[in-house]
């Protein structure tokens, strides 16, 4: 007969996983009902929480995604202080030379 051991809220059949769930227990969660393509679903077969691996799944590629948004913004502003620089380096190119003679001469 398998024991079961309760924490706060959480009751579990483990008590391995009750541990490990544990950390989990203040975090607020919704149920969801998705549909996998197949391949996907058996990578997910072997998984224990699958509810955990899909969530750090789902933050790993929301970071990932904000760093190339990041890494883009950033590229961008590069770019426009760049042009900003040319422009400025137009502006006074003419004078870089004023009021100083050939020395060749």
């Amino acid at each position: 007969m398998a024991r079961r051991v309760q924490f706060t809220r959480v009751s579990c059949v483990n008590t391995d996983y009750a541990l490990q769930y544990r950390k989990e227990v203040y975090m607020n969660t919704a149920r969801l009902n998705i549909t996998l393509p197949e391949d996907v679903a058996k990578i997910l077969s072997g998984v224990k929480n699958k509810s955990s691996y899909i969530a750090d799944a789902i933050k790993q590629k929301r970071m990932i995604e904000e760093k190339e948004k990041m890494k883009k913004t950033l590229e961008a502003a590069y770019k426009q202080a760049a042009r900003d620089d040319y422009d400025t380096y137009k502006e006074w190119e003419d004078t870089i030379k004023d009021g100083l003679e050939d020395e060749s001469r």
